[in-house]
Formats: structure tokens, sequence, C-alpha cells
């Protein structure tokens, strides 16, 4: 059966992925977009980007992904297309190295005197006396009748093969990471627990979407240490993880300090208040009172159809003390934004509505803000940083080094020939040729050596 002739077309395009010039060209593009990662905050709220940048610019950023560059498609695409680079590199240096890393036991005489170091002389002896002379010199090595060899570092002409593994491996991680892995947050009160974590929908996606997390993360305490200006210093959250309601594991969880457990990882980011209070709502015609408790954020159904919403705090409102922003809908009225102000309980009846609100106790908390991350791929990530340390120093500080020495016997005595080559560090090794034709006592007089060292 006739082999048949690859088409130029699938020569050429096998020939592309095979080019160094595509492996720097596509290291570029993701270096380009590692860069872009780095000057554009990651993984923020879609509205902070609108805060910072016009809407165009943040629109551009976020449906192109660049708002989260390491998980975006075209990035994982550049990897995908350097891991086939690499791939076709290796296949296509395959047979060379193979071939290099298996050595030339028994080459032509030609051969030999082509190597940068070799030396040709003649020495007094019988064939046996040379032979175990050169096999003293060598300290070990392959004999095959008038032939000795020796090959070491061999291992080093795979380096180069470790090193491509290794970012394989590497782009595997970034792959297990981005298709299995998320980010999200949460805030939790003091006091309280939580068994989900909030994921930010994408560019077209304007939702937030909740995962269970299979324990229970519960918060003991916040506390926040101040510079004498007042700014903060420090803030700890002391949280504890519940499996079953016991303990398993708790932290005092800083800033550059989190919690790792089952897979995922809790940050501590930020903070804030978290008020409880009840609210007085009265009817100035009839006099009737409801005692209304609610938490922020918190949207109550009154008797009535009276609707209450609970959308903001400020611990001090332009010196006037606790402020608090509601919203409240009565039946066949427009529904209307308050203010309230605890040290001002009338403030309200100016309005001269028929219900009004003032604040009657107040219980304030703190929530804390954990950024919650998941990434199975970073086992992958540092193995593969492992063996790419293993592969640089098998490949940069490793060489595969080989001698041959060829005797035939004349009238005069033995003909010696002695070569080697290496694949790198020749100085070094031409140091280790010369102590070696010192150990066989090679006259000094006829010493020849071709090439350069």
């Amino acid at each position: 059966m006739s082999r048949r002739t690859p088409k130029p077309e699938a020569l050429s395009v096998w020939q592309l992925f095979c080019s160094v010039k595509l492996t720097l060209f596509l290291l570029f593009l993701i270096a380009a977009g590692s860069v872009a990662g780095t000057l554009i905050q990651q993984n923020l709220p879609k509205e902070d980007y609108f805060r910072v940048w016009e809407p165009g610019t943040a629109n551009f950023f976020l449906r192109s992904g660049l708002t989260d560059v390491y998980h975006s498609w075209w990035f994982l695409g550049l990897m995908g297309l350097l891991a086939f680079n690499l791939i076709a590199c290796s296949v296509d240096r395959f047979p060379a190295i193979l071939a290099a890393y298996r050595g030339q036991p028994n080459p032509a005489s030609e051969i030999l005197k082509a190597q940068a170091f070799h030396r040709s002389f003649v020495l007094p002896g019988t064939l046996v006396e040379a032979r175990e002379l050169a096999r003293k010199a060598l300290g070990h090595g392959a004999v095959d009748g008038k032939l000795l060899y020796l090959s070491r570092g061999a291992y080093a002409r795979w380096g180069v093969f470790v090193v491509h593994s290794s970012l394989l491996v590497i782009f595997l991680g970034v792959m297990i990471g981005s298709l299995w892995g998320f980010k999200g947050f949460i805030n939790i009160v003091e006091g309280t627990s939580t068994r989900e974590v909030v994921l930010r929908g994408g560019a077209d996606d304007e939702h937030e979407h909740r995962k269970a997390i299979p324990f229970e993360l519960h918060v003991d305490s916040f506390k926040v240490s101040r510079y004498e200006t007042g700014q903060p210093s420090d803030f700890v959250s002391h949280v504890r993880v519940l499996e079953n309601g016991q303990t398993v594991k708790e932290k005092d969880l800083r800033v550059n300090d989190p919690l790792s457990y089952r897979g995922l990882t809790f940050y501590q980011s930020s903070y804030g208040p978290a008020p409880e209070a009840t609210f007085l709502l009265q009817n100035a015609k009839t006099g009737a009172l409801i005692q209304v408790p609610m938490a922020l954020n918190e949207v109550r159904m009154l008797e009535g159809g009276i609707a209450l919403a609970f959308d903001a705090f400020a611990e001090d409102h332009n010196r006037m003390g606790p402020a608090f922003q509601l919203r409240m809908q009565v039946p066949g009225q427009e529904a209307q934004e308050l203010m309230l102000f605890q040290r001002l309980p009338d403030y309200d009846r100016q309005r001269g509505d028929v219900w009004t609100l003032k604040v009657g106790d107040l219980r304030l908390k703190q929530y804390t803000g954990l950024q919650v991350a998941k990434d199975p791929g970073v086992p992958w990530v540092w193995a593969g940083c492992a063996l790419m340390i293993l592969g640089m120093m098998g490949a940069f500080f490793c060489s595969h080094r080989q001698i041959w020495i060829r005797l035939e016997e004349r009238k005069d005595g033995v003909a010696w020939t002695v070569a080697g080559a290496t694949s790198r560090n020749r100085l070094a090794f031409e140091k280790e040729f010369q102590v070696l034709l010192e150990r066989i006592g090679a006259p000094e007089a006829s010493k020849s050596k071709e090439g350069k060292a």
C-alpha cells in the first residue's frame, strides 16, 4: 500500500502551528490581556464600572470580558491555541530529540573528527592494555570491540518537553478553574449565619444569583480598630465553620489572611452598619399606632395594604445623628421616599400626611463583607509550576555529554581517537575533556582540536 503524500495546504497549517513565531505572538497577546487585567479592576459590581468610566467604555469592558479577563472566552481561547502550538512543536521535534537522547554509540570516523572536541595520537602498548587504560580513564561506559562510549546527562534532552508539559498542566488548571470555579460575595451580620454565596451576573445579566455552599458560615463578632484620625487600621471577623451544628473550624478573618475550607476561600473585603430599628407608624386622624421592627433592606406589608421598605442608613448624617431612608406606599397614593432622624422624632410631620413615621428603638450591628472564591484548578497550577522548575533545571543547568574513544592497533603502538560533544556549557566540558586526556597520558605535542570549544 503506497503512502499518501500530505497535501501542501495541510503541511502549511501544520508548519504554522509548529512555528516559534506563532508561540511568541500568542505569548504577546496573552501578556497584553494580562496587563489589561491588571490595569482594569476585576470582578467589581457593574455599577462601579459605570461610576468610574463613561457608559460606552464601561459597556465595552463588560461585554468584551475585560472585567474578568482570566475567565473570558478570548483569553481561554488564546491559551488553548498556545497549548496546541506547544503540542505541535513537541511532536515535530520529538524524533530529533529522541535520536540525540539515544546518542551515537558507534559513529563513523568522519563523525568523530567533526566533533568540536577531538584528539588523535599514538601511544605505545597493546590493544588490550589500551582498552584497560581507556576504561579506567572513563570510569565506566559501554565497550564495543575497539570503541568505548560514555554518555552522561542524557535526561537533559527532555527538559524542553518537561517545560512544555508543565505549561499544558498550568493551562489545564486554568481551564478547570474557569469551568468549575466561581467568585462571589456574602454580607453577614454579626451573630448570624449563611449557607449561600451571591454570584454577580454577566454583562447581559443584571441579576444576582445565589449558590448554596456545603456548610454553614457563622460570624460571632466583628471589630474595627482605628487610627487617631478615625480612619480604620484593621477590621477582624471571628468566623466559625459549622457542619451538622458542630464547629469544625474557626478563625479571625483579616485582610490578606483568608479562611479556606473544602475548596472555598473567604477573604475579608468590606464592612458596614447593619441596623435593626423599630419604626412607629401613626394615623393622625384616629391615633392608631403600629410598631414596625425592620432590618436594613427589608420590605414589610402592613395592615390596610401599606408597604414599607427600609432602604438606607447613615450613622451620622450632616451631624444630625442616625438617619434612615424609607419608602412608604399607601393605597391610593404614589410611593413616597422618607428621611427620618432618631434625634428629631417629629421630623416627618412636616409632610402633613395622615400617616407619619418616627424612629423608636435602634439596635446597631455591623455586617462583614466577604469575597468568596472557589478554584479547583489551583492544585493543577501548583503542580505545573513544580514541573516547570524541574524542566528548566534540566534544560538550562544540565547537559548531555558524550565521549568516544576509538582504538586501532598499529605496528608502533595503538592509535587513539578521542572525541566529545555536549549539548551546552562547553567551557566546563572542555575542562572535563582535558582531564580525560591527562588521565590517558595523551602526548602534549600532538594536541590538536578541530572546531571551537
